[in-house]
């Protein structure tokens, strides 16, 4: 007891350790601010950087795909009827006549196979439930009484095919 009492004296004696005790609780509490300021700062600007290369990924993206319309638009402008019309008669191309057209016959060649637009129909699915097991309640409670010799009351009880 009276190595307590000494103590809280000598502490009492000293206040140059109450004032370090505040020092370092503050600077403890602003170091603790500083390192949560500092994290808060990094996440926020990797989020900001991540939605910068976002924004810079849309619009290579966007940019794809206004060159893939203009080469479909200019794919478009290349294979229409009139344009290759025009290109044959360039090159000197004429239509041919029936008299000119020859047709060649390859041994072994069936032609082209027909086309199936939608499969077979499947067969009905068998009914994999055993007879045993489709009776009814109402079936079993008058095949039950009828075994036991009760009469059976017609009309009652409707069987089941």
């Amino acid at each position: 007891m009276q190595y307590a009492h000494r103590l809280t004296q000598a502490y009492q004696v000293t206040p140059w350790r109450k004032q370090a005790i505040w020092l370092g609780s503050f600077l403890l509490g602003l170091v603790s601010l500083a390192l949560l300021a500092s994290l808060y700062l990094s996440v926020t600007s990797r989020a900001a950087t991540l939605g910068r290369e976002i924004q810079h990924m849309q619009a290579e993206i966007e940019r794809a795909r206004r060159v893939n319309a203009d080469l479909t638009v200019q794919l478009a402008e290349l294979t229409a009827a009139d344009t290759l019309q025009e290109r044959a008669e360039k090159l000197g191309l004429v239509p041919a006549s029936a008299e000119q057209i020859q047709y060649v016959v390859v041994p072994g060649y069936n032609g082209r196979p027909a086309v199936t637009l939608a499969p077979a129909p499947a067969p009905p699915p068998k009914t994999l439930v055993h007879p045993d097991f489709s009776e009814s309640l109402l079936d079993w409670m008058q095949r039950q009484f009828t075994t036991l010799g009760w009469p059976q009351v017609v009309g009652a009880l409707p069987s089941t095919p």
